[in-house]
């Protein structure tokens, strides 16, 4: 989740960190911020750096917002992104700014995909468990009942090459 995420980021020293969500229509987008506000407020990082912009999950709009996020904001040390559509897009961004992942920046997506590991760097994300999502729920229509249940499901933080701990100047 969001939080998960964030807070591996600000592990790593990262106090700047820029939310590039979805559409602020989109419920997931609320969860996502949520997730990350809780995780600066647990760690005592002020709401004054919260840094979040929307790119309704397109892959040319997160491009822009990440060029513009990062130039209004040159103190941005990381990137938490509300999509794996963004990932690929983000990346490019910030090398075509002249920066590189992760020395200068880090980046972790929501949500992993197949392609994440094959961007140069991998892209750290968080891997939902889809698989175990469906069975449970194609179980529970089959049982039927009708019950309504909230279920938990723990997603996994993949650990790959674009995040690193802050460079100290």
């Amino acid at each position: 989740d969001a939080y998960k995420g964030v807070t591996h980021l600000i592990s790593l020293g990262h106090g700047k960190i820029a939310l590039i969500a979805g559409t602020s229509k989109a419920t997931v987008t609320s969860k996502i911020i949520k997730g990350y506000k809780r995780a600066f407020k647990d760690y005592n990082i002020g709401s004054e750096d919260n840094i979040i912009s929307y790119a309704d999950y397109d892959y040319q709009m997160a491009y822009e917002k990440t060029i513009a996020l990062l130039k209004k904001n040159p103190s941005i040390t990381s990137f938490f992104l509300g999509g794996y559509e963004m990932g690929p897009a983000c990346l490019k961004a910030v090398k075509d700014s002249g920066l590189s992942v992760p020395e200068d920046i880090s980046i972790i997506c929501y949500v992993d995909s197949e392609i994440m590991p094959l961007l140069d760097p991998p892209i750290t994300a968080i891997k939902w468990p889809y698989y175990d999502m469906g069975k449970t729920a194609a179980e529970m229509l089959i049982r039927g009942g009708g019950e309504k249940k909230r279920l938990i499901f723990e997603t996994e933080l993949v650990v790959r090459g674009s995040t690193s701990k802050v460079r100290q100047y």
